[in-house]
């Protein structure tokens, strides 16, 4: 039973910050973590949030958040911001996730650092929102790691500094975040806070590309066509890329039809086949 709500809490995601335009993926926002419930007026609620029935779920979580049940709290805190079962309000949805947050929950930490990063009912303030992400990431919430990584990597309330945002990268990648480990392809091809790796780009390209990751699929498919840093297979290539343009990647749209005109016809049918039949990894 899920104990957690997979909800999008903060609204535009193009948000710019001090004009890069950082898709507040600098971080991710969705959740999935599961728990089950301790008590029986919790999974209550969360039956009744499942039914559309937000009244009701705010009914039993109320109580409980007032009592100091932080998965309570947290929740109370998303039903704030999503505006369900009560009126929208950031500032209430901030003010129980720090009540959460006291009690060590993560990824209520997460979601302050987002409000401070956007200044969604609060002040933007990147330092705070650094300070939330670094306890956050110390529990070990992947997103957090990750969001952490890209704020060294554009100086956002901490020294820029290449190095660590590699490091908490790779942690979030090496946990299987494909965001984390398509970024890690572009640091090991650009030599970005790691050495230049050719080998170790496609590897994680492929990583990032087997979940599905658009991007990733684009890269590994060029890099598989040429060879570069993996062993050469035009027809796994060109399966990359005919997913990536699924997708709606413009550039492999174009080489898709650039290396099926390569082929024969029979290793086009084998790729289009093995798209066909292409299932994410997670």
């Amino acid at each position: 039973m899920t104990g957690r709500m997979n909800e999008n809490y903060l609204s535009g995601l193009g948000t710019r910050l001090r004009g890069v335009s950082v898709v507040l993926a600098i971080a991710g926002l969705l959740y999935g973590t599961t728990a089950t419930p301790a008590k029986a007026d919790f999974a209550a609620g969360w039956n009744a949030y499942q039914d559309g029935d937000f009244g009701g779920a705010l009914k039993y979580w109320k109580p409980l958040a007032e009592k100091g049940n932080a998965r309570a709290q947290f929740n109370l805190g998303v039903m704030f911001a999503e505006g369900k079962g009560l009126a929208q309000s950031f500032e209430h949805a901030v003010k129980w996730w720090q009540k959460a947050a006291t009690h060590g929950d993560a990824e209520a930490q997460h979601n302050i650092a987002m409000a401070y990063i956007v200044g969604n009912g609060v002040e933007q303030n990147y330092d705070v929102a650094v300070s939330w992400l670094k306890k956050a990431a110390q529990l070990g919430l992947i997103r957090s790691q990750y969001a952490l990584g890209r704020m060294y990597d554009y100086g956002f309330g901490i020294n820029q500094d290449q190095s660590q945002a590699s490091k908490f990268v790779t942690m979030a990648a090496e946990k299987g975040f494909d965001k984390a480990q398509y970024n890690l392809g572009k640091r090991y091809r650009d030599g970005k806070g790691v050495p230049k790796d050719r080998k170790r780009s496609a590897s994680w390209f492929l990583a990032a590309a087997k979940q599905g990751h658009m991007k990733a699929q684009n890269h590994i498919g060029v890099r598989l066509a040429r060879g570069d840093g993996i062993a050469k297979d035009e027809v796994k290539g060109l399966m990359y890329l005919i997913l990536a343009a699924k997708q709606g990647h413009g550039k492999a749209a174009k080489r898709r039809d650039d290396l099926a005109a390569k082929l024969s016809s029979a290793q086009h049918k084998k790729a289009q086949d093995m798209a066909k039949y292409w299932k994410p990894v997670k």
